[in-house]
């Protein structure tokens, strides 16, 4: 299985369980940071903990090992034994890239605005190839469209010849003057000079920012461990790369 697929099917079977068990991404991060320590843990390290745990299970570069143990903790928790059979070992229906995503990424949507443009985006993007690793942010307004929303999607749409070469694909979505949202224009090769997107970190100015990975002088392929944050200029429809910041090294 593609290694993003993987990391996000275990995000999502981490928030199942703790939606079966009511519980918050907060009050697991607490439960599993004050479990895992011999020693008294202070509020700010709880604090801190829960917004690291936060972003862990919205990343999509985040350790897979690290997910397992989280999901072996919740697993191995006397709430989740007594949970009755028809909730315990529930398992969700993992992601695989193709058109029979398409209603479970709606189903898990963040709200009614991602739910309404992933309604658009994910029909088109899994319609012309595999897509995975959806982002969106709403963008500036222009002469023609009020609302605007950039679609950011990993997949394989012929990249590398058919070879099964993925990368990053892009699509506007906006809404016309009847309320209605459509794909307005595309882009298959979407250069954001990262070899992956891990988030999208806002929109401001004109101004698109990212985060993701590309590749050191020794990264295996498909293991890109550079974080870069880059930004991206939109000109006439047209996005440029404007600025590329090393910021870290991923340790998988």
């Amino acid at each position: 299985m593609n290694k993003k697929l993987e990391i996000l099917n275990l995000q999502r079977q981490i928030k199942a369980d703790l939606n079966s068990l009511n519980w918050s991404i907060a009050s697991f991060a607490s439960k599993y940071l004050i479990d895992s320590n011999e020693y008294d843990v202070e509020e700010h390290e709880v604090r801190t903990f829960q917004e690291r745990v936060k972003k862990q299970l919205a990343r999509s570069t985040t350790n897979p090992e690290l997910l397992l143990k989280y999901n072996n903790f919740i697993r191995n928790s006397e709430e989740y034994k007594k949970l009755g059979d028809e909730c315990a070992q529930r398992h969700i229906q993992p992601l695989t890239g193709l058109i029979s995503d398409y209603v479970s990424l709606l189903n898990e949507a963040q709200g009614e605005t991602e739910r309404e443009v992933l309604e658009v985006a994910a029909a088109h993007a899994l319609s012309v190839g595999t897509a995975w690793d959806f982002h969106f942010m709403q963008i500036n307004h222009d002469d023609s469209y009020e609302t605007r929303y950039l679609t950011l999607w990993e997949g394989d749409i012929g990249h590398g010849g058919g070879s099964g070469c993925w990368g990053t694909a892009m699509c506007e979505v906006v809404r016309s003057h009847w309320g209605v949202l459509f794909v307005r224009r595309t882009d298959y090769f979407f250069n954001t000079g990262l070899r992956t997107v891990s988030e999208i970190l806002g929109f401001n100015d004109g101004l698109l920012k990212l985060r993701g990975l590309d590749y050191d002088s020794d990264d295996a392929n498909n293991f890109p461990t550079l974080v870069y944050e880059v930004e991206l200029l939109e000109q006439h429809g047209v996005w440029s790369l404007t600025s590329k910041k090393l910021v870290g090294k991923k340790r998988f």
